[in-house]
């Protein structure tokens, strides 16, 4: 569950993490953004510092992989797209920890 202060937390975590082309993207994708707020609830502990983690490793593999970003970026719906690449990355990171 996210906690209600994350929902102002998630828009300041985007601007920590990811460039400006991706953030307004996400940002005026008002349909995603419930669908990106559920997402980010489900990572770890729901908490800030580990939502960050998550963002900068997320972060990392786009700029290692720019095809990530660009169906990001491409999509119809970018913060529904990237709540689909904050779950695979949280769920890749469960696999890595366990």
């Amino acid at each position: 569950m996210l906690d209600p202060d994350m929902t102002e937390a998630v828009p300041l975590l985007l601007e920590q993490h990811f460039d400006l082309d991706l953030i307004e993207a996400v940002t005026y994708d008002d349909e995603g953004q419930a669908e990106l707020l559920a997402a980010c609830g489900g990572v770890c502990s729901g908490d800030a510092a580990s939502l960050s983690l998550l963002f900068g490793e997320l972060a990392d593999e786009f700029d290692r992989e720019p095809t990530y970003r660009d169906k990001v970026l491409d999509s119809l719906r970018p913060a529904a797209a990237l709540a689909r690449q904050v779950q695979a990355r949280n769920d890749a990171l469960q696999i890595r920890e366990a």
